[in-house]
Formats: C-alpha cells, sequence, structure tokens
C-alpha cells in the first residue's frame, strides 16, 4: 500500500458565492489545496502542469464547500488571535495598576 502519488497540480478558478479564487487542483486525486497555506505561483504556476510533491502542513480538499470553510477559518483565526492578544494587554495594564496601588 502506498501513502504518497505522483501530484499533478494545474491551477483552477473557482467561483464561490459571488468570490474568485484560484487553486491548485490535482489531477490524480482531485484533491484541493488551500490557496492561504501556500504560495500557489509555486506549486502551480499560470499555464503548466507541474510534478510536485505535496508539501506538509497544507490543507487539501475535495469538496469546494469544505475548502470554503476553511477559509473562512483563516479568517477567523485572524480576529481570534487579535481578541487574543487584546486580552492580554489588558490582563497587563490591570496587573501594573494593582502593582501600582499596592506600592502607594
Amino acid at each position: 500500500m502506498s501513502y504518497q502519488w505522483e501530484a499533478r497540480w494545474v491551477r483552477k478558478r473557482l467561483e464561490l458565492g459571488g468570490i474568485s479564487i484560484e487553486v491548485c487542483v490535482d489531477e490524480s486525486t482531485g484533491l484541493m489545496a488551500c490557496p492561504v497555506c501556500i504560495d500557489v505561483d509555486k506549486l502551480c504556476p499560470p499555464g503548466k502542469k507541474v510534478l510536485v510533491q505535496p508539501p506538509e502542513g497544507v490543507a487539501y480538499f475535495y469538496s469546494v464547500e469544505d475548502l470554503m470553510n476553511h477559509l473562512k477559518a483563516h479568517s477567523e483565526e485572524f480576529w481570534g488571535r487579535e481578541r487574543r492578544r487584546r486580552a492580554e494587554e489588558l490582563e497587563e495594564v490591570e496587573e501594573h495598576e494593582e502593582e501600582v496601588e499596592e506600592e502607594e
């Protein structure tokens, strides 16, 4: 049993709810690589079929719906990180204020 395959990456444009994105699709399996997790220009340059082993640490999807959910998660991850950063800053300010009050 083999866990690797010879991926043939081609670039395809998908229209999703009024949004147009370019993704790399493996012709042999139909897997779509997340265009945020990878550099589309390197994995599948325009107008070329490229034989490249699938990069590690990249999300792959069979369905457009799953890819869209993953792309939404990328945007929510930013806001989640931003909220956590602000909460940490607020905690630091509160700790500093408590230290100042204790010194007085």
